[in-house]
């Protein structure tokens, strides 16, 4: 829905149902129109305004379900999860190569224009960037 790109569906178990199929999500798009502001506090008050929707492919199988929004928010708020999202803490966050990056779940995402939504945001998996001084990002 979000993304045009090509997209490989990778079907998980989900641990509340062994029987649960779940799409993992490619990357993910933000809810509102708008393109971030240039990195620093404009950019996390950005990040954590709005529900991120998954970016997965068509998914035919009627028992595939679709990964849940994610609800970025900042190491100094706290926030209550609902039915349908999934609260991330964004630990870190750097400019680097001229794109922001920022660390979710163990891994390093971009931020940057939608491809086929030029006026729209979104988050992608980068991982050819890191951290200064880290490895986290090539280590599961």
């Amino acid at each position: 829905m979000w993304s045009r790109v090509a997209v490989a569906l990778t079907l998980v178990a989900s641990p509340a149902a062994a029987d649960k199929k779940v799409a993992v999500a490619s990357g993910y798009a933000h809810t509102i129109r708008g393109l971030p502001p240039p990195h620093g506090k404009k950019t996390m008050k950005f990040l954590t305004t709005a529900l991120w929707e998954p970016i997965v492919g068509k998914v035919k199988d009627p028992t595939v379900h679709l990964p849940p929004k994610l609800r970025l928010v900042d190491t100094a708020t706290s926030a209550e999860e609902k039915e349908g999202e999934r609260i991330v803490v964004i630990k870190r966050m750097a400019k680097q190569r001229g794109t922001t990056i920022l660390e979710i779940d163990y891994e390093v995402f971009g931020l940057a224009p939608c491809k086929d939504r030029k006026v729209t945001a979104c988050l992608m998996p980068r991982p050819d960037l890191s951290f200064p001084n880290d490895d986290f990002a090539k280590t599961p």
